[in-house]
Protein backbone atom coordinates (compact mmCIF):
# COMPACT_ATOMS: atom_id res chain seq x y z
CA UNK A 1 0.00 0.00 0.00
CA UNK A 2 1.19 3.28 -0.87
CA UNK A 3 2.08 6.48 1.09
CA UNK A 4 -0.36 9.57 0.74
CA UNK A 5 1.08 12.65 0.35
CA UNK A 6 -0.88 16.02 1.78
CA UNK A 7 0.31 19.49 0.62
CA UNK A 8 1.89 22.27 2.22
CA UNK A 9 0.54 22.88 5.49
CA UNK A 10 -1.48 19.81 5.51
CA UNK A 11 -2.28 16.61 7.41
CA UNK A 12 -3.47 13.22 6.69
CA UNK A 13 -6.43 12.36 8.47
CA UNK A 14 -7.75 9.00 8.00
CA UNK A 15 -11.72 8.37 7.68
CA UNK A 16 -13.63 4.98 6.61
CA UNK A 17 -12.86 3.98 3.65
CA UNK A 18 -10.45 6.83 2.90
CA UNK A 19 -8.48 9.77 4.31
CA UNK A 20 -8.81 13.28 4.45
CA UNK A 21 -5.98 16.05 3.79
CA UNK A 22 -6.62 18.97 6.49
CA UNK A 23 -5.04 22.37 6.70
CA UNK A 24 -2.81 22.74 10.01
CA UNK A 25 -4.23 24.97 13.17
CA UNK A 26 -3.47 28.60 11.07
CA UNK A 27 -4.13 27.63 7.86
CA UNK A 28 -6.99 27.12 5.56
CA UNK A 29 -7.77 25.79 2.01
CA UNK A 30 -8.00 28.07 -0.75
CA UNK A 31 -9.47 28.38 -3.89
CA UNK A 32 -7.17 26.08 -5.42
CA UNK A 33 -7.62 23.54 -2.33
CA UNK A 34 -4.09 24.44 -0.99
CA UNK A 35 -3.98 25.58 2.78
CA UNK A 36 -2.93 29.14 3.08
CA UNK A 37 -2.17 30.93 5.55
CA UNK A 38 -4.81 32.28 7.67
CA UNK A 39 -5.96 36.36 6.58
CA UNK A 40 -4.92 39.04 9.00
CA UNK A 41 -7.02 39.26 12.10
CA UNK A 42 -8.04 35.56 11.89
CA UNK A 43 -6.35 32.30 13.54
CA UNK A 44 -6.90 28.91 14.94
CA UNK A 45 -8.39 25.94 12.87
CA UNK A 46 -9.08 26.54 9.48
CA UNK A 47 -8.60 30.16 10.41
CA UNK A 48 -12.44 30.02 12.33
CA UNK A 49 -11.27 32.42 14.88
CA UNK A 50 -10.86 36.51 14.97
CA UNK A 51 -7.94 37.89 17.01
CA UNK A 52 -8.50 39.62 19.91
CA UNK A 53 -5.42 42.29 19.81
CA UNK A 54 -5.87 46.51 19.06
CA UNK A 55 -5.90 46.54 15.83
CA UNK A 56 -4.10 49.62 15.85
CA UNK A 57 -1.33 49.20 18.72
CA UNK A 58 -0.61 45.32 17.28
CA UNK A 59 2.01 44.53 14.86
CA UNK A 60 0.87 41.16 14.34
CA UNK A 61 -1.64 37.92 15.49
CA UNK A 62 -0.43 34.58 15.73
CA UNK A 63 -2.36 32.87 13.10
CA UNK A 64 -2.10 29.53 14.97
CA UNK A 65 -3.18 30.26 18.67
CA UNK A 66 -4.08 34.47 17.91
CA UNK A 67 -1.20 36.10 20.28
CA UNK A 68 -0.83 39.86 19.96
CA UNK A 69 2.72 41.09 18.75
CA UNK A 70 2.34 45.18 20.34
CA UNK A 71 3.83 48.01 17.87
CA UNK A 72 6.50 49.78 20.03
CA UNK A 73 5.35 51.39 23.03
CA UNK A 74 2.78 48.88 23.43
CA UNK A 75 2.24 46.21 26.05
CA UNK A 76 -0.66 43.76 27.08
CA UNK A 77 -1.90 40.15 25.63
CA UNK A 78 -4.27 42.75 23.36
CA UNK A 79 -1.80 45.77 23.05
CA UNK A 80 -4.15 48.26 24.78
CA UNK A 81 -1.82 49.37 27.05
CA UNK A 82 0.59 52.60 26.81
CA UNK A 83 4.25 51.75 27.75
CA UNK A 84 5.24 55.03 29.87
CA UNK A 85 8.67 55.54 28.56
CA UNK A 86 8.92 58.70 30.72
CA UNK A 87 9.55 56.24 33.62
CA UNK A 88 11.91 53.90 32.37
CA UNK A 89 15.59 54.95 32.32
CA UNK A 90 15.48 54.48 28.58
CA UNK A 91 14.70 58.28 28.42
CA UNK A 92 17.06 61.36 28.84
CA UNK A 93 15.46 64.37 27.89
CA UNK A 94 17.89 67.77 27.11
CA UNK A 95 18.33 70.37 29.94
CA UNK A 96 15.41 72.81 30.14
CA UNK A 97 13.27 70.27 28.32
CA UNK A 98 10.35 66.93 30.35
CA UNK A 99 9.43 63.76 28.94
CA UNK A 100 6.07 63.69 27.91
CA UNK A 101 4.40 60.08 27.65
CA UNK A 102 2.63 59.95 24.60
CA UNK A 103 0.37 57.35 22.60
CA UNK A 104 2.79 54.43 21.66
CA UNK A 105 5.95 57.58 22.46
CA UNK A 106 7.51 59.97 24.25
CA UNK A 107 8.57 63.44 23.73
CA UNK A 108 10.86 65.95 25.19
CA UNK A 109 9.11 69.50 25.63
CA UNK A 110 10.85 72.44 26.23
CA UNK A 111 9.39 74.02 29.72
CA UNK A 112 6.74 77.19 30.12
CA UNK A 113 8.82 79.92 29.53
CA UNK A 114 11.10 78.22 27.08
CA UNK A 115 11.29 77.69 23.71
CA UNK A 116 13.74 74.84 21.26
CA UNK A 117 16.18 76.83 19.10
CA UNK A 118 17.58 75.80 15.90
CA UNK A 119 20.19 73.80 17.64
CA UNK A 120 17.04 71.72 19.47
CA UNK A 121 17.67 73.37 22.71
CA UNK A 122 15.63 74.96 25.04
CA UNK A 123 16.18 78.67 25.42
CA UNK A 124 14.39 81.20 27.45
CA UNK A 125 11.44 83.50 25.61
CA UNK A 126 12.83 87.15 25.34
CA UNK A 127 11.77 89.87 27.28
CA UNK A 128 7.95 90.52 25.83
CA UNK A 129 7.08 86.80 25.18
CA UNK A 130 6.14 83.72 27.80
CA UNK A 131 4.44 80.80 28.39
CA UNK A 132 4.14 77.30 26.85
CA UNK A 133 6.81 77.83 23.70
CA UNK A 134 6.89 81.37 24.62
CA UNK A 135 3.59 81.71 22.69
CA UNK A 136 1.80 84.37 24.82
CA UNK A 137 2.65 88.29 24.55
CA UNK A 138 3.49 90.07 27.84
CA UNK A 139 1.39 92.57 28.69
CA UNK A 140 3.39 94.96 30.85
CA UNK A 141 3.26 99.06 30.74
CA UNK A 142 6.81 100.41 30.26
CA UNK A 143 6.99 101.17 34.65
CA UNK A 144 7.80 97.51 34.16
CA UNK A 145 11.13 96.03 34.67
CA UNK A 146 10.91 92.95 33.23
CA UNK A 147 8.15 90.41 32.71
CA UNK A 148 8.25 86.65 33.46
CA UNK A 149 9.01 84.54 30.63
CA UNK A 150 7.03 81.36 32.84
CA UNK A 151 3.18 83.27 33.20
CA UNK A 152 3.85 87.08 31.76
CA UNK A 153 4.03 88.59 35.38
CA UNK A 154 4.89 91.71 35.38
CA UNK A 155 7.86 92.83 37.31
CA UNK A 156 7.23 96.50 38.02
CA UNK A 157 10.32 99.07 38.99
CA UNK A 158 10.52 100.69 41.98
CA UNK A 159 7.70 103.15 43.10
CA UNK A 160 4.86 101.05 41.12
CA UNK A 161 2.88 98.40 41.51
CA UNK A 162 -0.10 96.45 40.02
CA UNK A 163 -0.62 93.79 37.12
CA UNK A 164 0.39 95.90 34.64
CA UNK A 165 2.71 98.23 36.53
CA UNK A 166 0.31 100.84 35.54
CA UNK A 167 -0.39 102.03 39.60
CA UNK A 168 2.16 104.98 40.99
CA UNK A 169 2.42 104.12 44.76
CA UNK A 170 2.18 107.10 47.00
CA UNK A 171 5.87 106.69 49.35
CA UNK A 172 4.03 109.55 51.22
CA UNK A 173 1.42 107.24 52.84
CA UNK A 174 4.28 105.00 53.61
CA UNK A 175 6.83 104.52 55.72
CA UNK A 176 9.58 104.33 52.56
CA UNK A 177 9.81 108.06 52.77
CA UNK A 178 11.90 110.26 54.67
CA UNK A 179 11.37 114.34 54.61
CA UNK A 180 12.99 115.63 57.72
CA UNK A 181 13.10 118.62 59.17
CA UNK A 182 10.41 121.50 60.52
CA UNK A 183 7.71 122.39 57.58
CA UNK A 184 8.74 119.85 55.06
CA UNK A 185 6.13 118.16 53.12
CA UNK A 186 6.59 114.73 50.87
CA UNK A 187 4.94 114.71 47.51
CA UNK A 188 4.54 111.56 45.30
CA UNK A 189 6.01 111.72 42.20
CA UNK A 190 5.51 109.29 39.39
CA UNK A 191 7.90 106.41 40.55
CA UNK A 192 9.12 107.94 43.66
CA UNK A 193 8.92 110.92 45.81
CA UNK A 194 10.67 114.18 46.64
CA UNK A 195 10.71 116.52 49.89
CA UNK A 196 9.78 119.98 49.63
CA UNK A 197 8.92 122.78 52.21
CA UNK A 198 5.74 123.48 53.29
CA UNK A 199 4.31 126.89 51.39
CA UNK A 200 5.34 129.92 52.40
CA UNK A 201 8.79 128.26 53.25
CA UNK A 202 12.33 127.58 51.10
CA UNK A 203 15.02 125.45 51.48
CA UNK A 204 18.27 127.23 52.41
CA UNK A 205 21.66 125.66 51.81
CA UNK A 206 21.57 123.15 54.93
CA UNK A 207 18.73 121.57 53.30
CA UNK A 208 16.10 122.95 55.80
CA UNK A 209 12.79 124.62 55.19
CA UNK A 210 12.82 128.40 56.65
CA UNK A 211 10.57 131.05 56.25
CA UNK A 212 9.82 133.26 52.47
CA UNK A 213 9.50 136.67 53.06
CA UNK A 214 6.85 137.56 50.68
CA UNK A 215 6.15 141.12 51.40
CA UNK A 216 10.17 141.50 49.88
CA UNK A 217 9.28 140.56 46.80
CA UNK A 218 5.49 141.44 44.85
CA UNK A 219 5.64 138.82 42.83
CA UNK A 220 5.65 136.83 45.57
CA UNK A 221 2.34 138.61 47.41
CA UNK A 222 -0.54 139.97 45.75
CA UNK A 223 -1.23 142.67 48.39
CA UNK A 224 -2.29 146.23 46.66
CA UNK A 225 -1.05 148.35 49.95
CA UNK A 226 0.18 147.26 52.53
CA UNK A 227 2.43 143.64 53.01
CA UNK A 228 2.99 142.16 56.42
CA UNK A 229 5.51 138.84 56.66
CA UNK A 230 3.77 135.92 58.75
CA UNK A 231 5.58 132.29 59.55
CA UNK A 232 4.89 130.58 56.51
CA UNK A 233 2.51 133.03 54.59
CA UNK A 234 2.13 136.74 54.60
CA UNK A 235 -0.90 139.39 55.09
CA UNK A 236 -2.78 142.43 53.06
CA UNK A 237 -3.89 144.73 54.65
CA UNK A 238 -4.89 149.07 54.04
CA UNK A 239 -2.32 151.73 54.17
CA UNK A 240 -3.18 154.41 56.25
CA UNK A 241 -5.57 156.46 55.08
CA UNK A 242 -7.58 153.92 53.94
CA UNK A 243 -10.09 151.25 55.77
CA UNK A 244 -11.14 147.95 54.07
CA UNK A 245 -9.61 144.46 54.76
CA UNK A 246 -6.88 142.55 52.77
CA UNK A 247 -6.97 143.96 48.76
CA UNK A 248 -10.50 145.71 49.63
CA UNK A 249 -9.90 149.01 50.58
CA UNK A 250 -11.39 152.26 50.41
CA UNK A 251 -9.73 155.75 51.03
CA UNK A 252 -10.64 157.78 53.58
CA UNK A 253 -10.88 161.83 53.81
CA UNK A 254 -7.91 163.26 55.79
CA UNK A 255 -8.37 166.15 57.65
CA UNK A 256 -4.84 167.36 58.20
CA UNK A 257 -4.01 168.98 61.72
CA UNK A 258 -0.97 170.99 63.89
CA UNK A 259 -1.45 170.43 67.71
CA UNK A 260 1.25 172.35 69.36
CA UNK A 261 1.94 171.57 73.12
CA UNK A 262 4.45 173.25 75.81
CA UNK A 263 6.40 170.07 76.65
CA UNK A 264 9.79 168.73 77.10
CA UNK A 265 10.73 166.68 74.13
CA UNK A 266 14.49 164.98 74.09
CA UNK A 267 16.50 166.40 71.15
CA UNK A 268 16.48 163.16 69.36
CA UNK A 269 13.19 163.45 67.90
CA UNK A 270 14.77 165.38 65.23
CA UNK A 271 15.48 162.40 63.59
CA UNK A 272 12.64 160.59 62.37
CA UNK A 273 15.21 157.12 61.92
CA UNK A 274 15.87 157.07 65.83
CA UNK A 275 14.35 155.10 68.09
CA UNK A 276 13.25 157.87 70.52
CA UNK A 277 11.43 159.35 67.51
CA UNK A 278 9.58 156.30 66.48
CA UNK A 279 9.00 155.78 69.89
CA UNK A 280 7.34 159.41 70.89
CA UNK A 281 5.26 159.34 67.41
CA UNK A 282 3.46 155.83 69.12
CA UNK A 283 3.00 158.07 72.13
CA UNK A 284 1.41 160.62 69.89
CA UNK A 285 -0.74 158.90 67.43
CA UNK A 286 -2.70 157.20 70.42
CA UNK A 287 -3.12 160.40 72.94
CA UNK A 288 -4.60 162.13 69.92
CA UNK A 289 -6.47 158.74 69.15
CA UNK A 290 -7.66 158.31 72.26
CA UNK A 291 -8.96 161.77 72.54
CA UNK A 292 -10.83 162.42 69.48
CA UNK A 293 -12.10 158.63 69.19
CA UNK A 294 -14.87 159.04 71.62
CA UNK A 295 -16.22 161.97 70.20
CA UNK A 296 -15.72 160.66 66.44
CA UNK A 297 -16.95 156.94 65.55
CA UNK A 298 -16.05 157.66 62.06
CA UNK A 299 -12.69 158.51 62.90
CA UNK A 300 -10.44 155.38 61.27
CA UNK A 301 -6.90 156.43 61.86
CA UNK A 302 -4.41 159.27 63.87
CA UNK A 303 -1.90 159.59 61.21
CA UNK A 304 1.63 161.27 62.64
CA UNK A 305 3.20 162.96 59.44
CA UNK A 306 5.91 164.68 61.95
CA UNK A 307 7.27 165.82 65.11
CA UNK A 308 9.15 168.44 65.72
CA UNK A 309 10.43 170.67 68.32
CA UNK A 310 9.44 173.83 70.12
CA UNK A 311 8.24 172.43 72.23
CA UNK A 312 6.23 169.43 70.90
CA UNK A 313 5.04 170.84 67.50
CA UNK A 314 2.51 167.41 65.82
CA UNK A 315 1.87 167.22 62.26
CA UNK A 316 -0.70 165.13 61.37
CA UNK A 317 -3.70 163.58 59.71
CA UNK A 318 -7.36 162.67 61.33
CA UNK A 319 -8.75 159.70 58.75
CA UNK A 320 -12.30 160.08 58.71
CA UNK A 321 -14.93 157.51 57.19
CA UNK A 322 -17.67 159.75 55.81
CA UNK A 323 -19.13 156.53 54.15
CA UNK A 324 -20.32 154.84 57.04
CA UNK A 325 -20.30 157.50 59.40
CA UNK A 326 -22.30 160.48 57.67
CA UNK A 327 -21.81 162.30 60.73
CA UNK A 328 -17.86 162.43 60.99
CA UNK A 329 -17.23 165.95 59.90
CA UNK A 330 -19.61 167.28 62.48
CA UNK A 331 -18.30 164.86 65.09
CA UNK A 332 -14.68 165.96 64.08
CA UNK A 333 -15.95 169.39 64.55
CA UNK A 334 -16.77 169.31 67.76
CA UNK A 335 -13.96 166.95 68.54
CA UNK A 336 -11.24 169.30 67.28
CA UNK A 337 -13.01 172.53 69.37
CA UNK A 338 -12.73 170.36 72.30
CA UNK A 339 -8.94 170.11 71.61
CA UNK A 340 -8.68 173.52 70.91
CA UNK A 341 -9.31 174.92 73.87
CA UNK A 342 -8.28 171.37 76.44
CA UNK A 343 -5.42 169.45 77.16
CA UNK A 344 -3.37 166.85 76.28
CA UNK A 345 -1.42 164.26 77.85
CA UNK A 346 2.19 162.90 76.43
CA UNK A 347 5.10 161.27 77.95
CA UNK A 348 3.11 162.05 81.45
CA UNK A 349 2.99 165.53 80.49
CA UNK A 350 -0.15 167.63 80.35
CA UNK A 351 -0.49 170.87 78.39
CA UNK A 352 -2.66 173.34 77.01
CA UNK A 353 -3.03 172.77 73.09
CA UNK A 354 -2.49 175.24 70.34
CA UNK A 355 -4.05 173.85 67.20
CA UNK A 356 -4.07 174.80 63.96
CA UNK A 357 -6.04 173.80 60.92
CA UNK A 358 -4.97 174.61 57.40
CA UNK A 359 -3.31 177.75 58.38
CA UNK A 360 -6.48 178.72 60.41
CA UNK A 361 -5.56 179.09 64.44
CA UNK A 362 -8.62 177.41 66.41
CA UNK A 363 -9.47 178.30 69.86
CA UNK A 364 -12.28 179.78 71.64
CA UNK A 365 -12.98 182.14 69.07
CA UNK A 366 -13.31 180.38 66.20
CA UNK A 367 -16.50 179.61 64.41
CA UNK A 368 -17.73 176.56 64.20
CA UNK A 369 -18.82 176.29 60.36
CA UNK A 370 -15.00 177.69 59.38
CA UNK A 371 -13.85 174.69 61.48
CA UNK A 372 -16.46 172.68 59.93
CA UNK A 373 -15.98 173.76 56.04
CA UNK A 374 -11.99 173.45 56.86
CA UNK A 375 -13.19 169.61 57.29
CA UNK A 376 -15.32 169.39 54.48
CA UNK A 377 -16.91 171.59 52.73
CA UNK A 378 -20.29 171.92 51.17
CA UNK A 379 -21.53 170.89 47.79
CA UNK A 380 -23.60 173.67 45.25
CA UNK A 381 -26.12 175.01 46.61
CA UNK A 382 -25.71 174.28 50.23
CA UNK A 383 -23.71 175.81 53.07
CA UNK A 384 -22.69 175.52 56.72
CA UNK A 385 -25.56 176.07 58.91
CA UNK A 386 -25.51 175.33 62.94
CA UNK A 387 -28.36 173.19 63.45
CA UNK A 388 -29.09 171.32 67.36
CA UNK A 389 -25.61 172.65 68.29
CA UNK A 390 -23.55 171.59 65.80
CA UNK A 391 -22.44 172.22 62.30
CA UNK A 392 -23.09 170.69 58.88
CA UNK A 393 -24.15 171.11 55.49
CA UNK A 394 -27.76 172.51 55.19
CA UNK A 395 -29.49 173.60 51.77
CA UNK A 396 -29.96 177.12 50.94
CA UNK A 397 -33.24 178.86 51.40
CA UNK A 398 -34.37 182.40 50.07
CA UNK A 399 -33.27 184.17 53.22
CA UNK A 400 -29.73 182.58 53.27
CA UNK A 401 -29.49 182.41 49.78
CA UNK A 402 -26.50 183.79 47.36
CA UNK A 403 -26.77 187.29 48.05
CA UNK A 404 -23.42 188.22 45.49
CA UNK A 405 -26.08 189.40 42.45
CA UNK A 406 -27.61 191.96 44.65
CA UNK A 407 -23.89 192.96 46.03
CA UNK A 408 -22.77 193.59 42.59
CA UNK A 409 -25.56 195.76 41.78
CA UNK A 410 -25.25 197.66 44.47
CA UNK A 411 -22.00 198.27 43.78
CA UNK A 412 -22.48 198.94 40.08
CA UNK A 413 -25.31 201.37 40.89
CA UNK A 414 -22.96 203.34 43.50
CA UNK A 415 -20.66 203.53 40.99
CA UNK A 416 -22.78 205.07 38.75
CA UNK A 417 -24.72 207.17 40.59
CA UNK A 418 -20.58 208.62 42.14
CA UNK A 419 -20.06 209.50 38.17
CA UNK A 420 -23.25 210.92 37.64
CA UNK A 421 -22.67 213.07 40.82
CA UNK A 422 -18.83 214.55 39.38
CA UNK A 423 -20.12 214.98 36.04
CA UNK A 424 -22.85 217.73 37.65
CA UNK A 425 -20.22 219.08 39.68
CA UNK A 426 -18.19 219.92 36.85
CA UNK A 427 -21.10 220.79 34.66
CA UNK A 428 -22.01 223.93 37.77
CA UNK A 429 -18.52 224.59 37.99
CA UNK A 430 -18.61 226.12 34.92
CA UNK A 431 -21.76 227.08 34.90
CA UNK A 432 -21.12 229.35 38.02
CA UNK A 433 -18.20 230.70 36.51
CA UNK A 434 -20.04 231.61 33.62
CA UNK A 435 -22.28 233.46 36.18
CA UNK A 436 -20.09 235.05 37.62
CA UNK A 437 -18.82 236.71 34.29
CA UNK A 438 -22.27 237.65 33.59
CA UNK A 439 -23.07 239.46 37.20
CA UNK A 440 -19.60 241.18 36.49
CA UNK A 441 -21.04 242.22 33.14
CA UNK A 442 -24.65 243.41 34.27
CA UNK A 443 -23.08 245.73 37.14
CA UNK A 444 -21.40 247.27 34.34
CA UNK A 445 -24.69 247.61 32.21
CA UNK A 446 -26.68 247.81 35.43
CA UNK A 447 -28.59 244.80 35.16
CA UNK A 448 -29.04 241.61 38.30
CA UNK A 449 -28.82 238.09 38.42
CA UNK A 450 -29.57 235.56 40.74
CA UNK A 451 -26.38 234.51 42.97
CA UNK A 452 -24.86 231.10 42.01
CA UNK A 453 -24.68 230.52 45.98
CA UNK A 454 -28.11 230.07 46.04
CA UNK A 455 -27.97 228.32 43.09
CA UNK A 456 -25.15 225.66 43.84
CA UNK A 457 -26.68 225.24 47.04
CA UNK A 458 -30.56 224.31 45.47
CA UNK A 459 -28.54 221.63 43.42
CA UNK A 460 -26.59 220.04 46.06
CA UNK A 461 -29.61 219.47 47.92
CA UNK A 462 -31.70 218.13 44.56
CA UNK A 463 -28.64 215.98 44.28
CA UNK A 464 -28.26 214.61 47.70
CA UNK A 465 -31.87 213.47 47.44
CA UNK A 466 -31.50 211.73 44.41
CA UNK A 467 -28.52 209.65 45.47
CA UNK A 468 -30.35 209.03 49.00
CA UNK A 469 -33.45 207.55 46.95
CA UNK A 470 -31.03 205.45 44.39
CA UNK A 471 -29.03 204.33 46.81
CA UNK A 472 -32.26 202.93 48.96
CA UNK A 473 -33.89 201.75 45.77
CA UNK A 474 -30.63 199.41 44.82
CA UNK A 475 -30.68 198.01 48.63
CA UNK A 476 -33.75 196.98 48.51
CA UNK A 477 -33.34 195.41 45.16
CA UNK A 478 -36.51 197.47 43.55
CA UNK A 479 -35.30 199.34 39.83
CA UNK A 480 -35.57 203.36 39.81
CA UNK A 481 -37.86 204.99 37.46
CA UNK A 482 -36.61 206.00 34.35
CA UNK A 483 -37.30 209.06 34.84
CA UNK A 484 -35.20 209.64 37.66
CA UNK A 485 -32.56 207.84 35.93
CA UNK A 486 -32.55 210.91 33.75
CA UNK A 487 -30.13 214.01 35.10
CA UNK A 488 -31.42 217.01 33.56
CA UNK A 489 -28.82 220.51 33.50
CA UNK A 490 -30.29 222.82 35.94
CA UNK A 491 -31.50 225.99 34.76
CA UNK A 492 -30.73 229.08 37.30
Amino acid sequence: MSQVTCPDHSECMNTVGSYECQCLTGFVKNSTGLCAECPEGTHGTNCSSYCACNSTNVASCDHVNGMCSCKAGWEHVTCDDDIDECNTSRVTCPAQSECVNTAGSYACLCLTGFVKNSTGLCAECDKDTYGTSCSEQCNCTLNAESCSHVDGACVCKTGWNGSRCENDVNECLTNQSSCPGDHMICVNEFGGFNCTCEEGYTKNGSNSCIDVDECLNERDNGCKQECSNTIGSYLCSCSPGFVGSGNDCRELTRIGMTVEMQITAPKAISDNTSETYKEWKYMAKNALYKKLKPQVPGLQAVIIKSLRLGSLVIDYDAAIDNETHPDAATDLTVAVMDLAKGQLTIDNQTANVSLTMNEMKVDTTTLACDVFKTVTPCPAKQECQIKDGAPGCQALTPDSGDQRPLYIAGVVGGLFVLATVLVVIVTLSLRRRRASTKKASAKDNGRDTVPAERTFTSISGKLQRSSSDRAASVASGSSLPSSRRMWRPYSP
